[in-house]
Protein backbone atom coordinates (compact mmCIF):
# COMPACT_ATOMS: atom_id res chain seq x y z
CA UNK A 1 0.00 0.00 0.00
CA UNK A 2 1.29 3.36 -0.80
CA UNK A 3 0.21 4.92 2.83
CA UNK A 4 2.15 2.30 4.34
CA UNK A 5 5.67 4.06 5.12
CA UNK A 6 3.46 6.34 6.40
CA UNK A 7 1.40 5.04 8.46
CA UNK A 8 4.77 3.10 10.34
CA UNK A 9 6.85 6.56 10.99
CA UNK A 10 3.21 8.23 11.94
CA UNK A 11 3.28 5.25 14.58
CA UNK A 12 6.71 5.43 16.04
CA UNK A 13 5.96 8.97 15.97
CA UNK A 14 3.38 9.02 18.86
CA UNK A 15 4.98 5.49 20.14
CA UNK A 16 8.05 8.07 21.02
CA UNK A 17 5.83 10.49 22.96
CA UNK A 18 4.11 7.91 24.81
CA UNK A 19 7.07 6.27 25.70
CA UNK A 20 8.70 9.75 26.92
CA UNK A 21 5.29 10.30 28.66
CA UNK A 22 4.97 7.23 30.40
CA UNK A 23 7.94 4.99 29.97
CA UNK A 24 7.96 1.61 28.33
CA UNK A 25 6.03 -0.09 31.11
CA UNK A 26 3.03 1.89 31.14
CA UNK A 27 3.09 3.03 27.55
CA UNK A 28 -0.06 1.10 25.81
CA UNK A 29 -0.06 -0.17 22.00
CA UNK A 30 -3.85 0.27 22.35
CA UNK A 31 -3.08 4.45 22.99
CA UNK A 32 -0.31 4.44 20.91
CA UNK A 33 -2.94 3.28 17.89
CA UNK A 34 -5.77 5.42 19.20
CA UNK A 35 -3.48 8.78 18.96
CA UNK A 36 -2.34 7.95 16.10
CA UNK A 37 -5.81 7.41 14.53
CA UNK A 38 -4.82 3.17 13.02
CA UNK A 39 -5.48 -0.12 14.28
CA UNK A 40 -3.89 -2.46 16.68
CA UNK A 41 -4.46 -4.86 13.68
CA UNK A 42 -2.11 -2.40 11.15
CA UNK A 43 0.08 -1.39 14.29
CA UNK A 44 1.24 -5.64 14.74
CA UNK A 45 2.09 -5.65 10.58
CA UNK A 46 4.55 -3.08 10.90
CA UNK A 47 5.93 -4.19 14.71
CA UNK A 48 6.10 -7.64 16.30
CA UNK A 49 5.17 -6.25 20.12
CA UNK A 50 5.68 -2.88 22.11
CA UNK A 51 9.01 -3.71 22.68
CA UNK A 52 9.63 -4.01 19.35
CA UNK A 53 8.14 -0.64 18.62
CA UNK A 54 10.83 0.51 21.42
CA UNK A 55 13.82 -0.65 19.76
CA UNK A 56 13.34 0.54 16.53
CA UNK A 57 13.35 4.14 17.92
CA UNK A 58 16.21 3.47 19.78
CA UNK A 59 18.58 0.53 18.75
CA UNK A 60 20.40 2.28 16.04
CA UNK A 61 21.88 5.29 18.34
CA UNK A 62 22.59 3.12 20.96
CA UNK A 63 24.55 0.90 19.08
CA UNK A 64 26.38 3.89 17.84
CA UNK A 65 27.52 4.50 20.67
CA UNK A 66 28.90 1.54 21.94
CA UNK A 67 30.58 1.70 19.19
CA UNK A 68 32.57 4.93 19.28
CA UNK A 69 33.40 3.73 23.04
CA UNK A 70 35.16 0.98 21.46
CA UNK A 71 37.03 3.61 19.33
CA UNK A 72 37.79 5.80 22.14
CA UNK A 73 39.05 3.03 24.41
CA UNK A 74 41.52 2.27 21.39
CA UNK A 75 42.78 5.74 21.60
CA UNK A 76 43.53 5.73 24.89
CA UNK A 77 45.62 2.33 23.81
CA UNK A 78 48.15 4.37 21.80
CA UNK A 79 47.70 7.35 23.95
CA UNK A 80 49.16 4.96 26.67
CA UNK A 81 51.96 3.73 25.39
CA UNK A 82 53.14 6.92 24.26
CA UNK A 83 55.63 8.27 27.18
CA UNK A 84 56.04 11.84 25.07
CA UNK A 85 51.93 12.51 25.84
CA UNK A 86 51.60 14.70 28.80
CA UNK A 87 49.49 14.40 31.53
CA UNK A 88 47.38 17.43 30.54
CA UNK A 89 46.88 16.54 26.99
CA UNK A 90 45.62 13.13 28.06
CA UNK A 91 43.05 15.15 29.76
CA UNK A 92 42.72 17.25 26.56
CA UNK A 93 42.01 14.11 24.79
CA UNK A 94 39.85 12.60 27.55
CA UNK A 95 37.91 15.79 27.60
CA UNK A 96 37.41 15.78 23.43
CA UNK A 97 36.20 12.74 23.57
CA UNK A 98 33.69 12.33 26.31
CA UNK A 99 32.21 15.52 24.79
CA UNK A 100 31.87 13.82 21.29
CA UNK A 101 29.74 11.29 23.09
CA UNK A 102 27.63 13.68 25.06
CA UNK A 103 27.34 15.93 21.68
CA UNK A 104 26.10 13.00 19.79
CA UNK A 105 23.64 12.20 23.29
CA UNK A 106 22.33 15.59 22.78
CA UNK A 107 21.50 15.39 18.73
CA UNK A 108 19.34 12.33 19.45
CA UNK A 109 18.59 13.54 23.23
CA UNK A 110 14.55 11.87 23.06
CA UNK A 111 16.28 8.54 22.04
CA UNK A 112 18.97 8.86 24.70
CA UNK A 113 16.34 9.80 27.36
CA UNK A 114 14.36 6.86 26.58
CA UNK A 115 17.46 4.36 26.74
CA UNK A 116 18.32 5.96 30.04
CA UNK A 117 15.33 6.96 31.82
CA UNK A 118 11.80 5.52 30.16
CA UNK A 119 12.96 1.88 28.77
CA UNK A 120 12.92 -0.28 32.14
CA UNK A 121 10.69 -3.47 30.87
CA UNK A 122 11.86 -3.27 27.61
CA UNK A 123 14.81 -5.17 26.27
CA UNK A 124 16.98 -1.86 26.04
CA UNK A 125 16.56 -1.05 29.46
CA UNK A 126 20.33 -2.74 30.30
CA UNK A 127 21.43 0.04 28.08
CA UNK A 128 23.66 1.83 31.16
CA UNK A 129 24.94 -1.49 32.21
CA UNK A 130 26.23 -2.43 28.21
CA UNK A 131 28.00 0.82 28.65
CA UNK A 132 29.36 0.17 31.96
CA UNK A 133 30.53 -3.11 30.58
CA UNK A 134 31.84 -1.63 27.70
CA UNK A 135 33.99 0.73 29.19
CA UNK A 136 35.26 -1.82 31.89
CA UNK A 137 36.07 -4.88 29.24
CA UNK A 138 37.97 -2.60 27.08
CA UNK A 139 40.32 -1.39 30.53
CA UNK A 140 40.02 -3.87 32.26
CA UNK A 141 43.57 -5.96 31.16
CA UNK A 142 45.32 -2.68 31.04
CA UNK A 143 44.28 -1.89 34.99
CA UNK A 144 44.59 -5.30 35.97
CA UNK A 145 48.00 -5.47 35.08
CA UNK A 146 48.97 -2.16 36.96
CA UNK A 147 47.89 -3.88 40.16
CA UNK A 148 49.55 -7.43 39.15
CA UNK A 149 52.67 -5.75 38.40
CA UNK A 150 52.01 -3.65 41.84
CA UNK A 151 51.80 -0.03 40.01
CA UNK A 152 48.59 -0.10 41.79
CA UNK A 153 49.78 -0.60 45.84
CA UNK A 154 46.05 -0.87 46.99
CA UNK A 155 43.42 -3.60 47.41
CA UNK A 156 41.90 -3.86 43.61
CA UNK A 157 39.49 -6.40 42.19
CA UNK A 158 36.88 -6.37 39.51
CA UNK A 159 34.16 -4.92 41.87
CA UNK A 160 36.28 -1.80 42.14
CA UNK A 161 36.67 -1.73 39.02
CA UNK A 162 32.60 -1.93 37.86
CA UNK A 163 32.01 0.73 40.94
CA UNK A 164 34.67 3.17 39.24
CA UNK A 165 33.51 2.65 35.84
CA UNK A 166 30.46 3.05 36.84
CA UNK A 167 30.78 6.52 38.60
CA UNK A 168 32.97 7.38 35.61
CA UNK A 169 29.77 6.73 32.95
CA UNK A 170 26.94 7.82 35.48
CA UNK A 171 29.02 11.54 35.19
CA UNK A 172 28.78 11.29 31.65
CA UNK A 173 24.78 10.33 31.11
CA UNK A 174 23.83 12.37 34.14
CA UNK A 175 22.56 15.40 32.05
CA UNK A 176 20.58 13.35 30.12
CA UNK A 177 18.88 11.94 32.92
CA UNK A 178 18.18 15.60 34.46
CA UNK A 179 17.54 17.07 30.95
CA UNK A 180 20.04 19.16 31.17
CA UNK A 181 20.68 22.43 28.90
CA UNK A 182 23.32 21.10 26.03
CA UNK A 183 25.29 24.23 27.00
CA UNK A 184 25.65 23.38 30.55
CA UNK A 185 26.06 19.76 30.16
CA UNK A 186 29.14 20.30 27.85
CA UNK A 187 30.78 22.93 30.28
CA UNK A 188 30.66 19.82 32.81
CA UNK A 189 33.09 18.19 30.29
CA UNK A 190 36.49 19.56 31.67
CA UNK A 191 35.82 18.96 35.29
CA UNK A 192 34.94 15.50 34.58
CA UNK A 193 37.49 14.48 32.89
CA UNK A 194 40.12 16.22 34.89
CA UNK A 195 38.50 14.40 37.73
CA UNK A 196 38.46 11.18 36.55
CA UNK A 197 41.30 10.89 35.05
CA UNK A 198 43.37 12.30 37.48
CA UNK A 199 41.98 9.70 40.07
CA UNK A 200 42.95 7.26 37.80
CA UNK A 201 46.10 8.30 37.28
CA UNK A 202 46.78 8.58 41.24
CA UNK A 203 45.86 5.04 41.60
CA UNK A 204 48.59 3.85 39.17
CA UNK A 205 51.21 5.78 41.53
CA UNK A 206 50.30 4.21 44.21
CA UNK A 207 53.10 2.05 44.72
CA UNK A 208 53.65 -1.14 47.52
CA UNK A 209 55.22 -0.28 49.97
Amino acid sequence: MKDKPDTRELLLKVAKEEFLYKGFEKASMRTICKNANVTTGAAYFFFKDKDDMFCHLVVNEAEVILSHIVEIENENKIIRDDKKISLDSAIDINTLQIKGILKYMYDNFDVFLLLLCKSIGSSMENFYDKMVECFKNLNRDYIMNKRDTGEIGVYFDENILHNLVSLQVSAIVEPIRHQLPREEALKQVDVIARFFYGGWNELMRLKKA
